[in-house]
């Protein structure tokens, strides 16, 4: 999870002091959860559980008001792209690395998205450009870049989105839109290709072909720490090798049929009922 920078003038926002204490907490909650492009999922079940990791008295019942206090007064906008919901933090001024963001952009308004920075107020951050082309202030014209810039990841090769791609097609899932090619891409900031590809191949033979199942299965690779192909593969044998060793018939289990006379040998009566401490 990337470090993020809270300013003081976030005390002073007329939005943030709009809402209560819980609101405000969740707030800067996600600050902490979203991308490099201030976007993260807007379903309360998966904020609950990813923002409230030890807060068993919440609830996503109640972080489902919360979500849409935020969004009444401006400092988050929820959307849906692809059937699913989504948050964009509004005023999102963090460093960026990324090249691309892991969920899908909120729809346009006209035509057109106007910029986040342009339309709310300032509430915080460290100002980095988002993508650096050539000169650093993002805008690709060469007249004024600073060497933050140069800190955004090479793009990602062609050859690589091609294979995801080609799986994404092969496997059953359909024609890869626009918004799903953005997300997929975003992946490979963080992972290697080998992993991505499992992801998709998971989706195919368990069913699921979903831009949502191989993102949980992305989800929980991260999780484990599972970003290059050789530790992927390392997870599968020792899973394998659990499963071989768990499987029924592979255990030290014996049946074995006694015979009459070796029967009254082992249970001889020694004076006493069985069951008696007489």
């Amino acid at each position: 999870m990337p470090n993020r920078i809270l300013y003081a003038s976030l005390i002073k926002s007329r939005k943030y002091n709009a809402v209560g204490p819980a609101e405000r907490d969740l707030y800067t909650r996600l600050i902490l959860l979203a991308d490099d492009f201030g976007r993260y999922e807007a379903d309360p079940v998966i904020v609950v559980r990813e923002a409230y990791p030890t807060d068993e008295a919440m609830t996503s019942s109640a972080v489902g008001p919360m979500l849409h206090a935020l969004n009444e007064v401006g400092l988050i906008r929820i959307y849906q792209a692809n059937g699913e919901r989504y948050l964009e933090i509004t005023n999102w001024k963090q460093r960026t690395r990324a090249k691309s963001s892991k969920y899908p952009s909120p729809p346009t308004d006209g035509g057109q998205q106007e910029p986040a920075s342009q339309t709310h107020d300032r509430q915080m951050t460290d100002t980095r450009p988002t993508y650096a082309h050539g000169d650093g202030d993002g805008d690709g014209d060469g007249d004024g870049d600073d060497a933050r810039a140069r800190e955004v990841p090479p793009p990602v090769t062609d050859e690589s989105f091609k294979k995801i791609h080609d799986a994404w097609t092969s496997c059953g899932y359909g024609v890869m839109s626009p918004a799903t090619a953005e997300v997929m891409a975003s992946y490979l900031e963080d992972m290697e290709l080998p992993v991505i590809l499992y992801a998709i191949e998971q989706g195919d033979l368990n069913a699921k072909r979903t831009l949502g199942y191989v993102k949980a299965i992305l989800k929980r690779c991260l999780d484990e720490g599972i970003k290059t192909g050789t530790q992927l593969e390392a997870t599968e044998k020792a899973r394998t090798a659990t499963k071989a060793r768990d499987a029924p018939g592979t255990r030290f289990e014996y049946e074995r049929k006694y015979t009459e006379e070796e029967l009254e040998h082992n249970f001889v009566d020694f004076g006493g009922s069985y069951g008696s401490c007489s």
